[in-house]
């Protein structure tokens, strides 16, 4: 997802509704940078939480104390897509 600009399903449903998502994985994108351990585990390295409302996660690694977002990923994805961001 680019976050720069709502998927543009959401768009021509609601301008409101591209909006708010855009709010709700700001939210919880900071919910991860202050609480890294609050998503659950997807992998051996990867954390993911859900984006409140949305059919989205924030799928995240933390190393040291930096936080890495990998992807704001679609429950209708294929799923992992985003693990060979996982080395990079």
């Amino acid at each position: 997802m680019n976050l720069s600009q709502p998927p543009n399903t959401t768009k021509q449903r609601s301008p409101v509704s591209g909006a708010a998502v855009l709010v709700a994985v700001t939210r919880a994108t900071d919910i991860v940078l202050q609480h890294p351990d609050v998503g659950g585990r997807r992998g051996a390295r990867a954390r993911q939480l859900v984006v409140t409302g949305f059919p989205y996660d924030v799928v995240y690694m933390v190393h040291d104390d930096v936080v890495s977002v990998l992807a704001v990923a679609h429950h209708h994805r294929r799923p992992g897509y985003w693990r060979e961001r996982l080395n990079g």
